[in-house]
């Protein structure tokens, strides 16, 4: 497990503790407990009582909602290494309101409640991050909203795509990028908003077109053709 000062390292990366000074992340250090959990693991569930949240040390956590008839369930995003999830309920006293998902082995930082209200108390530097946070996650929905009601099904997956190759991709010397994911196409469908049989049909496209590739568990993927296929 990562010490004390790679912790407060991290922390200091999240956005929501950014610019604490050297008491002020010692006061939340030692107000968080550290989890290990197993790739698949739900760390809460939409509708229930928010008690705590978590900071990602290392993995990724998932966060998905209940589309709107309760059939499937619709990606909202991922987050990783010194992102955070949960504070939302936290905040409000609210019941959650979407589900998280460890996507990989992950370490956490967890922080209850009320000890979390506490650190909040104690520095105004905190207080204005979870305002700013606030307000960007506000954006994020209504980006995500505007996308999925501006794009068809080519357009977000091509989309999603290019994203994960930008923040997560391993560049390769022919201008490919290589996505190591263990998504299938579920997922994937859940995570533009689509169905497996939609999403085949466009993988199937694009693998037609020359902008993507599978190969032993990675996707390889050509920016330049997704970007001119979507226009």
């Amino acid at each position: 497990m990562a010490d004390q000062s790679v912790l407060a390292r991290l922390l200091l990366q999240s956005p929501l503790f950014a610019g604490l000074g050297q008491h002020e992340l010692e006061m939340v250090l030692a107000r968080c407990r550290r989890e290990r959990r197993p790739a698949g693991y739900v760390l809460f569930t939409e509708g229930e009582s928010g008690h705590c949240l978590y900071v990602v040390v290392s993995g990724s956590v998932k966060v998905e909602r209940l589309a709107d008839r309760g059939a499937a369930r619709v990606y909202l995003a991922s987050r990783g290494t010194g992102e955070h999830v949960g504070e939302m309920a936290v905040v409000e006293d609210a019941p959650r309101s979407a589900t998280a998902t460890t996507e990989t082995d992950c370490e956490l930082l967890v922080l209850d409640r009320d000890d979390f209200r506490h650190c909040l108390s104690k520095s105004h530097q905190l207080a204005l991050n979870l305002i700013h946070l606030l307000t960007s996650r506000l954006r994020e929905a209504a980006v995500m909203l505007e996308a999925r009601q501006r794009l068809d099904v080519n357009g977000r997956l091509c989309r999603m795509l290019l994203e994960m190759a930008e923040t997560a991709g391993e560049a390769l010397p022919d201008g490919a990028v290589r996505i190591g994911t263990s998504m299938d196409q579920t997922e994937i469908a859940a995570r533009i908003g689509s169905t497996r049989e939609t999403v085949n049909r466009v993988m199937n496209r694009l693998r037609k077109i020359g902008a993507i590739r599978q190969t032993d568990h990675a996707l390889v993927i050509c920016p330049d053709v997704l970007r001119r296929y979507i226009g």
